[in-house]
Formats: structure tokens, C-alpha cells, sequence
């Protein structure tokens, strides 16, 4: 069954192929900037949908997991080769990650 939450989900991993393009192929930055501010609204209200209405299931949050760090690991990517200093960008992915992890402990 088809809910919001894997709907929104899966738009936002379709995003994704579109946001490479954009940036690495047609060199088209703000154009890509703007495909991630559609993610992230698409995000925004699909959680606001899930507040209001009702709890995502356990496999709907690992999708929208999953679609949150494929778009974020596409990010990296994309900005690893336009910085010198493109190993701290990993670095902080990983931290961010740890640190999830072990708020979601307490």
C-alpha cells in the first residue's frame, strides 16, 4: 500500500539522479540547489502530514532514512570536488551519524 511516507520517500530518492545531473553534467548549481530545497519541502511536509495525521510505520522511517542519507552522501559527492578541503566533508558525515546513533540510545 502506498502511503505518504513512501511516496515522499520515494520522490525524494528520484530527486537524487536529477540533483547529479544538474551539478556535475550541466554544471547548473543553482538549478541543483533548487532540487534539494524540493526535497528538503517535500520532507518538511511529508513529516508534517505524518504529525498531524498519523505515526510512520518502522519501515517507513528506515525508507525515509535511507532517502535522507542517499541525498546526503549525493551532496558530499557533489561538493567533495569543489572544495580543497574535501575529506572533512566525510569526516563530518560519519560524526553526524555517530552522534544520531547515540541520542537514539537514550
Amino acid at each position: 500500500m502506498l502511503t505518504v511516507s513512501k511516496a515522499t520517500s520515494f520522490l525524494r530518492v528520484l530527486l537524487i539522479p536529477a540533483f547529479l545531473w544538474l551539478y556535475l553534467k550541466a554544471q547548473r548549481h543553482t538549478a541543483a540547489a533548487a532540487v534539494i530545497a524540493v526535497s528538503l519541502l517535500i520532507e518538511i511536509a511529508a513529516l508534517w502530514v505524518e504529525h498531524e495525521y498519523k505515526k510512520p510505520s518502522k519501515g517507513e522511517r528506515i525508507f525515509a532514512d535511507v532517502a535522507d542519507k542517499l541525498t546526503q552522501c549525493a551532496l558530499i559527492v557533489c561538493l567533495a570536488g569543489s572544495f580543497s578541503f574535501w575529506w572533512t566533508l566525510p569526516i563530518l558525515f560519519v560524526a553526524k551519524e555517530i552522534l544520531h546513533i547515540l541520542d537514539c540510545r537514550n
